[in-house]
């Protein structure tokens, strides 16, 4: 059985670690996989703990993040003692290392899991000065892809393969109202959900002036905000000012979302710009209703109208409008969620996931 290796600057309970849990099972039939961290990992981690459960071998280079020459060493040297067929990295790091520390047998493919703008400079240049190397690069979505090999000039072999989402992992078997309860949600309150990194990507402060629209309008309206980032400290600052205490919720960091899919009426996301949002994925998965902004990525999940309500981008009272829609609407509500799940079904479950690698990994290794 071929030696498949999964490079990752960090394991931790995260979007893409899950998306490597959630296809593993299908990947083991053919191959014999590892996963290797760049920085250390915690055991106490969920998926850490999942991983040591199911018996996947997952070991730390125990590099900090900051050292790349005692990174690039150590890798080095775990590649020539290990000696994989193929090494699959996963973000700026670990795909630009690889790229450096393999040697001329292994085969190599790396996967762009962000649009350009969501990658530092330094690892923009990275890529770009190691772009001949891979035999291979992905990307989950069209939309990536063409920041890197329209906008960025790139030249190496590419493909897309679109991300997946196991739903065994978001069923929760908590009552809804007992949920909702734990979080300080009425019964007869309408909750949003939002999850993802407090950063200016994903436009956490528009929803902020959004709540303030419906907190107007019905008070019953309700949002948690998942997720942990630099902007925390700010967002709790303007939900102060707003006077939105007891409309906004910020849980912080969550290690088990699958309760909050089940407690919450809408999922809303606000991005700037996006990859491909594990969180929508979920949402899709969760067969909830979605509100989302009208970028690329987005656009090409989802059917505007038909599989979610689409608003600009930085318009709180667009989106507080398709918000207030949906609350008074169950049938539109029922219909776009079910539109959505049909496109995650065809699409994006780990069996279509995994296929597609398997088909990238068989033909890589069939060319030696």
């Amino acid at each position: 059985m071929p030696k498949l290796l999964y490079v990752i600057n960090i394991f931790r309970t995260a979007a893409v670690p899950n998306v490597l849990l959630d296809i593993y099972p299908h990947i083991k039939e053919k191959y014999d996989l590892s996963i290797l961290s760049l920085e250390k990992i915690d055991e106490n981690d969920r998926l850490v703990r999942e991983c040591r459960r199911i018996g996947i071998s997952l070991e730390s280079l125990n590099a900090h993040r900051l050292n790349l020459p005692v990174t690039l060493l150590r890798l080095k040297s775990y590649l020539k003692e290990h000696q994989p067929d193929l090494i699959h990295s996963h973000l700026g790091r670990a795909d630009i290392l690889c790229a450096l520390c393999k040697n001329r047998e292994t085969k190599l493919i790396t996967t762009f899991h962000n649009v350009r703008p969501g990658y530092s400079v330094l690892s923009q240049w990275g890529y770009h000065l190691t772009d001949r190397i891979p035999d291979l690069r992905t990307s989950v979505s069209k939309t990536v892809q063409n920041s890197w090999y329209e906008d960025w000039n790139l030249s190496s072999p590419h493909e897309v393969v679109y991300n997946a989402v196991a739903t065994n992992r978001l069923k929760c078997s908590i009552n809804r109202n007992i949920l909702r309860a734990q979080y300080g949600i009425g019964e007869d309150d309408f909750l949003l959900l939002n999850i993802g990194r407090l950063t200016k990507q994903k436009g956490q402060n528009v929803l902020v002036k959004t709540m303030e629209v419906l907190a107007q309008r019905d008070k019953r309206f309700k949002l948690i905000i998942c997720g942990w980032g630099a902007l925390e400290r700010q967002l709790k600052e303007k939900i102060t000012a707003h006077g939105l205490e007891q409309h906004i919720k910020l849980l912080g960091y969550v290690q088990d979302v699958s309760g909050l899919f089940t407690a919450a009426d809408i999922f809303i996301s606000t991005p700037i710009f996006e990859g491909q949002s594990i969180a929508v994925l979920e949402a899709m998965a969760s067969k909830m209703p979605i509100v989302c902004t009208a970028e690329a990525s987005l656009i090409e999940m989802l059917d505007p109208g038909k599989d979610a309500l689409f608003v600009e981008k930085n318009d709180p009272l667009e989106t507080a409008d398709a918000v207030t829609r949906l609350a008074s609407d169950p049938t539109l509500r029922l219909r776009i969620a079910n539109n959505a799940y049909s496109k995650y079904r065809a699409l994006h479950t780990p069996q279509t996931t995994a296929r597609n690698y398997l088909s990238v990994y068989d033909r890589l290794l069939s060319v030696r």
